[in-house]
């Protein structure tokens, strides 16, 4: 029952409730030609059967309308080692944001807090990190960032790797 609460807790709290994208982060989104930009990234508490939920918040910071945004995403344990989920056997797994989603600018509106529910079976995760983004337009042009071009889409202040405490 406590497990339940916290779970649910962590969900509720996991994501920032703005919806309006940071000033700074706007201007060197248009300055770089940004089509989004990240503005968190988290995982629950594991439920009663080890359930994770992945959570993620993204700004449309493009002149076009966003058909997909594909993340993916790599959990780990409390040492900071990539896991597997216990059902799945795979770690790294890809999570769709299925549009339309219109620009975002100039004000900056956030798609705030996507619940992929139980995205992993592992009661040892701890956090998450996105490894790739891909961005998908309505016109099918698309646009992918990995490796070192991924902290370039995150918001201020927000860590491309995970942090394990």
């Amino acid at each position: 029952m406590i497990r339940a609460v916290l779970a649910a807790l962590a969900l509720a709290i996991a994501l920032p409730a703005c919806s309006s994208l940071d000033k700074a982060d706007q201007i060197r989104a248009r300055d770089e030609k940004l089509p989004v930009i990240i503005t968190a990234a988290n995982i629950s508490v594991p439920n009663a059967i080890d359930g994770v939920t992945f959570l993620v918040s993204w700004a449309n910071t493009s002149t076009k309308t966003i058909k997909y945004v594909k993340f993916e995403a790599q959990p780990y344990n409390a040492v900071g080692d990539p896991v597997r989920c216990d059902v799945r056997k795979a770690g790294r797994r890809e999570f769709t944001c299925t549009g339309p989603f219109n620009p975002g600018y100039p004000d900056g509106s956030i798609f705030d807090g996507f619940k992929f529910r139980h995205a992993w079976y592992n009661g040892s995760i701890r956090c998450v990190e996105i490894v790739a983004c891909e961005v998908i337009y309505m016109d099918n042009s698309s646009e992918i960032f990995q490796e070192a071009d991924l902290p370039k889409i995150f918001a201020a202040g927000m860590e491309a790797k995970c942090m394990v405490k």
